[in-house]
């Protein structure tokens, strides 16, 4: 059984606030970290739950570096709204294909050429790769079975390394780094 009991999404919320109070109260400033919304924070334990296999200090560790990473980055806890990346998203940079692979998996696409040519800050697409994977873990057999990503190279140069800084790289590690609650099950270059 994968879904998380009432108890368990309890204590990871629970955890989760108790420790984000803390942090509060070692910097010593109120205004350091925005305020979670309580209900965001149930929402991403119980996903974090599931993907890890209803173990609780791994659903803690992800949640956090999820509510970390996003007020780094100034960006909602929950992206809700997606004007703000409507370039990135008609950019063809990531796509979700219709339907799964034989294994059950949402399919997203990722097209070097799209990055060559986005004229755009780079942390847009990156939130926007946030913001289709929210969508994508909404499905509890997306949380269970994870995404395959199918990358496509073609168009790439090192031109397109260039136009990346490093506050793009270091956003794009922290965005790997245990900050998000889906399993990356294949890679296809």
């Amino acid at each position: 059984k994968q879904t998380p009991s009432q108890e368990e999404i309890d204590e990871v919320v629970t955890r989760v606030l108790e420790e984000i109070q803390q942090k509060k109260q070692r910097r010593r400033e109120d205004s350091v970290e925005e305020e979670v919304e309580v209900e965001a924070v149930r929402t991403w334990s119980t996903r974090c739950l599931v993907v890890h296999k209803r173990r609780v200090d791994r659903a803690v560790e992800v949640c956090l570096n999820l509510i970390f990473f996003r007020q780094r980055w100034k960006w909602p806890l929950v992206i809700k709204d997606a004007r703000p990346i409507e370039d990135a998203l008609r950019s063809g940079m990531h796509t979700v294909l219709p339907g799964r692979d034989r294994l059950g998996r949402r399919v997203v696409t990722y097209s070097a050429a799209a990055l060559s040519s986005y004229r755009r800050p780079i942390g847009e697409l990156q939130q926007m790769m946030c913001f289709l994977l929210e969508r994508l873990v909404e499905e509890e057999q997306t949380q269970q079975v994870g995404v395959t990503f199918l990358v496509d190279l073609s168009g790439a140069s090192l031109k397109t390394l260039r136009s990346l800084g490093l506050e793009d790289v270091r956003r794009g590690m922290d965005m790997l780094t245990d900050s998000f609650p889906c399993r990356l099950r294949a890679v296809y270059v």
